[in-house]
């Protein structure tokens, strides 16, 4: 493919090609050389056009000049599709040479690459079936009550792998980052989607058991409210049965004292029905005639 230069170098390019091209013409128009002559190029002009091509073989540049009879224009356009066969070939050859080396990379590690792999697989099926009993022993007790569905749930959410979307990108872009070579970035990206898969599958599973455990939460929720309803219902009766206790034990003390002050009259009420006996005189006082000046 035809190699692109930026535009200042293009221009520059051009303005040598034209100015070279200049001296070559006035250089020929003096020695009687034209387009279409087969007389003998002066070495002058093979220089010109040697400057122009650099790269060329000096013997490619004469047989083309004289391939193309001594017409200048002509050479230099011949000169250039060479030049530019010439790359294109290149290009390939370099592609091609590239591709075997790559080729052959990938095939070198490939047989003592093939134990390994196959230790990594036994791995992975060992480290599956691990978590599978696991899972399986921690589902067990989960189905028996929510509360140890619960803890379940808290165990499984909070492993040490990642746990965000950008945690697993990142997980894998280290893993692939880390492979030596194909046969190991299968393996690394095997045992990373398993992980994702078994996380997912935790994920969903405690999801599922939250949306089953909802109904009963809702059932506990109503429950609960009922519960603090009858406690405020009997905080208030014990609080109103406080009160009449404490107005009773005023009642009682009031009474109490109601009946030492009837006691205290009776007294009194004695004492004065003995000083009227005593005034009145031995005999005593019939019910109903009292002297007038006593009372």
């Amino acid at each position: 493919m035809r190699m692109l230069l930026p535009p200042r170098l293009q221009q520059l390019a051009e303005q040598r090609r034209v100015a070279g091209l200049g001296g070559v013409m006035e250089r020929a128009a003096s020695w009687g050389v034209t387009g279409g002559a087969t007389k003998a190029v002066h070495p002058a002009t093979l220089e010109a056009l040697k400057g122009l091509f650099p790269g060329m073989d000096d013997q490619a540049v004469t047989a083309v000049l004289a391939e193309c009879g001594n017409d200048i224009d002509a050479a230099i356009r011949r000169l250039n599709q060479l030049r530019i066969v010439t790359v294109d070939a290149a290009t390939q050859q370099q592609q091609q040479q590239q591709q075997q080396q790559q080729g052959q990379q990938a095939q070198q590690p490939n047989s003592s690459a093939a134990p390994q792999q196959q230790q990594q697989q036994q791995q992975s099926r060992q480290q599956q079936q691990q978590q599978q009993q696991q899972q399986q022993q921690a589902s067990a007790p989960a189905a028996a009550s929510p509360t140890a569905a619960a803890v379940a749930t808290q165990g499984q959410a909070s492993p040490s792998g990642p746990q965000t979307a950008d945690q697993w990108v990142d997980a894998l872009v280290g893993e692939m980052a880390a492979a030596t070579n194909i046969p190991d970035a299968r393996s690394r990206a095997a045992k990373l989607l398993t992980s994702f898969e078994q996380f997912v599958g935790a994920r969903v599973a405690s999801q599922e058991r939250a949306g089953a455990a909802a109904p009963q939460a809702q059932e506990a929720l109503r429950e609960n409210a009922i519960l603090k309803r009858a406690v405020q219902i009997q905080n208030a009766r014990i609080q109103e049965a406080a009160a009449k206790e404490h107005e009773l034990a005023a009642l009682k003390q009031v009474v109490a004292q109601y009946q030492e002050r009837l006691r205290h009259l009776e007294l009194s009420n004695y004492s004065l029905a003995l000083h009227l006996q005593k005034a009145t005189g031995d005999a005593p006082v019939a019910p109903g005639h009292r002297p007038p000046d006593v009372y």
